[in-house]
């Protein structure tokens, strides 16, 4: 079993997030299966890209790296489907249902099943990748993809004044900094920003807040975002920064489709790793 943060996990929490898992991977088959019937079922492709991405995070946010890497990989196939630059076949198919196999297997380990072995695991995501680079080398490493931003748009959301300056001392050096004092704050920020064609890159968001708590400020987003024909993945990069680590504050976090999770007290290490993970920086 993988070792867990102290600092953000509890048994509580534990059995949350593999009961979670295992919803999440039961609904990845059902559409799957329904992928199978139809390969131009987009609604079935882009419920997979966001199931896998919601366990890509929640997975990140507790350290379980072996699901966290392998569901980023089947998220990638997915964007690649989503995107039309890879068609569906019976070997994709089959694949996305090894990885619901495999995901499985990973959510049994972490439960305090048995040790999934890692060369298979790494054999197996280096067949999701052949799909997406087959020329690559088979025992290419497992890396997450980089986004080249020479000065990023950052919004940093947070109602605790030391927070704030603490956070745009460190983000400052990355790109322009704004604040907002909540979700309401936030929101508005987030949209006048998009009217104006310069949108944020990056936010970083506090869960407890007067008024509109981070959690519906990124719910709301998300929806925005929507509306616009954005795709999950797509949009602007949001980091929860926030000291609460209660198993609804991280679920809820991951499922309205945030990225990342910092709990504070941060430091610049943990903010530039978030960042790193995410192909900001």
């Amino acid at each position: 079993m993988e070792e867990l943060d102290p600092r953000i996990i509890d048994q509580e929490l534990l059995d949350e997030i593999i009961s979670e898992f295992r919803q999440n991977i039961e609904d990845a088959i059902r559409h799957i299966l329904l992928l199978e019937k139809n390969y131009e079922d987009t609604e079935s492709v882009s419920a997979l890209f966001r199931i896998f991405h919601t366990i890509k995070g929640n997975a990140g946010a507790v350290g379980f790296e072996k699901i966290m890497r392998l569901s980023h990989e089947a998220e990638n196939l997915l964007d690649n489907i989503r995107e039309k630059t890879l068609e569906i076949n019976s070997q994709i198919i089959e694949t996305l249902l090894m990885s619901a196999d495999v995901l499985t297997a990973l959510v049994d380990e972490v439960g305090g099943g048995t040790l999934f072995d890692e060369r298979k695991l790494n054999d197996f995501m280096n067949t999701i990748s052949s799909y997406l680079s087959p020329e690559a080398p088979r025992d290419a490493p497992f890396t997450l993809k980089t986004k080249e931003v020479s000065f990023m748009r950052i919004l940093i959301v947070d109602d605790e004044f030391v927070s704030r300056k603490k956070a745009q001392k460190i983000l400052s050096q990355y790109g322009e900094c704004d604040v907002a004092v909540d979700g309401t704050e936030a929101v508005e920020a987030f949209r006048l920003a998009h009217e104006e064609g310069n949108p944020y890159d990056l936010i970083t968001m506090d869960i407890l807040m007067p008024d509109m708590d981070g959690i519906e400020a990124l719910k709301r987003i998300r929806k925005w975002e929507e509306s616009r024909n954005i795709q999950l993945g797509k949009g602007v990069k949001v980091v929860m920064l926030t000291a609460s680590k209660t198993s609804d504050s991280v679920l809820s976090s991951f499922n309205e489709g945030c990225e990342a999770y910092v709990v504070k007290p941060f430091d610049k290490e943990g903010l530039t790793k978030a960042m790193s993970e995410l192909g900001l920086v």
